[in-house]
C-alpha cells in the first residue's frame, strides 16, 4: 500500500496514467486494486534506488497495462450489469435532488417545487439526463487515449467535448421549439428514495460479487 509515500512527478503521473488506462478496461475491481497497489511499489522501489520511472516503464506503461488486461480478472457481464443499472439509479437520484434544490434557490417561471411535488419544463430535462451519458463517453473516451501523444489527445478531447456540447444545445433548442413550455409535475420523493435505495443495494451487490470473483480465482 502507498500509506504516505510520495513518487516524484514522472512517477505520478505514470501511476495515474496506468491506472485510468486500466480502470476503463473491465477488470475485477479487487483484481485492479492489487495491481495498481503493484505498479505503486514498482515505481517506488526504482526511485527509491534512484532510477526513473521509464527504467520500469520505457514505452510509457501501454505495453504493461495490455499485458495485464490480457491476463488478468475480468468482470462477469453481470457484473458490468448491475453497475449500469448503479450508475443509472445514482443519477436518477442526483438528478431529481439537484433538480428540486435548483428550483428552490432560483425558481424559474412555470417550475417550482410544492411540498413532495416538483413542477418542470419538460425541455429542461434533456441537459441533466444525457449529462451522466455524456460525461461517461468522454471519460471512456480520455481514459483510452491517455497513452496517445499529447497534442493529439488533447485535440481529440476538444473535438469530442465540442460535438457533444453542440449535441445537448441544439437537443435543447429543438424540444423547446417542439414542446414549448409544456411542463411535468412528479412526485420527487417517490422517485429520489427509491433511486438512493436500489443504488446502495446495486453497489453493495457489486462489491460482495466482485470479492467472490476473486478469491475464487485465488
Amino acid at each position: 500500500m502507498n500509506n504516505n509515500r510520495k513518487l516524484s512527478r514522472d512517477g505520478a503521473r505514470m501511476y495515474s496514467n496506468i491506472r485510468r488506462y486500466l480502470g476503463d478496461k473491465a477488470i475485477n475491481r479487487y483484481e485492479l486494486k492489487k495491481v495498481k497497489s503493484d505498479v505503486f511499489e514498482m515505481i517506488y522501489e526504482a526511485e527509491t534506488r534512484g532510477e526513473t520511472v521509464f527504467n520500469v516503464f520505457p514505452d510509457g506503461g501501454k505495453a504493461f497495462c495490455d499485458d495485464v488486461v490480457k491476463n488478468c480478472l475480468h468482470k462477469k457481464w453481470y457484473e458490468v450489469l448491475l453497475e449500469a443499472l448503479f450508475c443509472a439509479s445514482a443519477l436518477l437520484a442526483i438528478f431529481t435532488l439537484i433538480t428540486v434544490l435548483g428550483d428552490v434557490i432560483y425558481p424559474d417561471e412555470g417550475e417550482s417545487v410544492n411540498g413532495m411535488y416538483l413542477t418542470v419544463k419538460e425541455y429542461t430535462l434533456i441537459g441533466p439526463l444525457t449529462g451522466g451519458a455524456i460525461g461517461a463517453v468522454f471519460g471512456i473516451f480520455f481514459n483510452r487515449n491517455v497513452f496517445s501523444d499529447n497534442r493529439r489527445k488533447t485535440l481529440m478531447c476538444v473535438i469530442a467535448f465540442v460535438a457533444l456540447a453542440v449535441f445537448v444545445t441544439v437537443a435543447v433548442i429543438v424540444l423547446n421549439v417542439v414542446l414549448g413550455e409544456r411542463t411535468i409535475i412528479f412526485n420527487w420523493v417517490a422517485v429520489a428514495v427509491p433511486a438512493t435505495a436500489l443504488a446502495i443495494i446495486f453497489w453493495s451487490l457489486i462489491l460482495i460479487i466482485a470479492k467472490r470473483n476473486f478469491k475464487l480465482k485465488i
